[in-house]
């Protein structure tokens, strides 16, 4: 059996190979005549690698699949990754939003940044949003300025 590499390869790869197929996985973009077809459809593709695979499996330019620990390995890596970009993005756009309004923060790691941001050492800035809604700002006791606060 041989399959295009995709997002969900890993898992139906396994699910083959355990139901006794032997699977072989190509990348469509290094077998030139799938990258530079110019009649490109899933049909087109899977007769093209059906005939190639009865030749030489190998003219295929077969994919390592990685083992299922592999696999959960990478996937973690890949989460971790993108969990620390994330909180970095974060970070540097609340920095970003309280430079613009005059809170100069120095430069700090992120777990510096996180510590003080929960302790409070991080400048309040309510005085520097007053009025950035439009005079709707709520006040202590639930009213907004402007308006008188309503009696219960």
């Amino acid at each position: 059996m041989v399959m295009e590499s995709g997002g969900s390869t890993p898992w139906v790869y396994r699910l083959l190979c355990e139901l006794g197929h032997e699977v072989v996985v190509v990348n469509p973009r290094r077998l030139r005549l799938i990258a530079e077809s110019t009649m490109k459809s899933d049909r087109i593709d899977a007769e093209i690698l059906a005939r190639l695979s009865r030749f030489d499996l190998e003219l295929l330019r077969p994919v390592y699949q990685r083992s299922p620990a592999g696999q959960a390995l990478r996937t973690r890596i890949q989460v971790r990754a993108t969990l620390v970009r994330t909180r970095v993005a974060l970070i540097n756009q609340v920095k970003g939003t309280l430079r613009s309004q005059g809170v100069r923060l120095s430069s700090t790691t992120t777990s510096n940044f996180v510590a003080k941001w929960g302790e409070g050492k991080i400048p309040r800035c309510d005085a520097h949003f007053a009025g950035a809604f439009g005079g709707r700002d709520r006040r202590a006791d639930g009213s907004h300025r402007g308006r008188a606060a309503r009696s219960s």
